[in-house]
């Protein structure tokens, strides 16, 4: 991807995402030593989340780049490749930003949904 002009962006923002997310990992084993497995696993669904977010970025620019390399030899289905660009372009340009924020809870283990109380509802 990253040797497509139109999707090399994509293919930064995916790479950035990775190395962010084995940073990520390494400060959530670490977070869990030292505050225990019930403070780190109250932000267990934003994990998961973001791993699922980092997939589906994959898969976006793994299709985007088919789409691309079809555009030229498939004309009869030019819609439909058109469209699956587009739709890696709103994935990364909307979805993926969530990344960073999702990236600063957890790694700054914000212990908000931790300490919420029963009897606070």
């Amino acid at each position: 991807a990253k040797t497509i002009p139109t999707l090399a962006v994509y293919a930064n923002t995916l790479q950035q995402a990775l190395q962010q997310t084995a940073a990520l990992v390494q400060a959530i084993a670490s977070q869990m030593q030292s505050k225990g497995p019930d403070a780190t696993l109250a932000n267990a669904s934003v994990f998961l989340s973001y791993l699922g977010h980092v997939v589906v970025g994959w898969i976006w620019l793994w299709q985007a780049v088919s789409a691309q390399q079809k555009l030229a030899t498939d004309p009869a289905n030019t819609a439909f490749y058109r469209g699956k660009l587009h739709a890696c372009q709103y994935f990364y340009r909307w979805e993926m930003p969530l990344l960073q924020h999702w990236h600063q809870l957890l790694n700054t283990a914000d212990d908000t949904c931790h300490q919420m109380q029963v009897d606070f509802f």
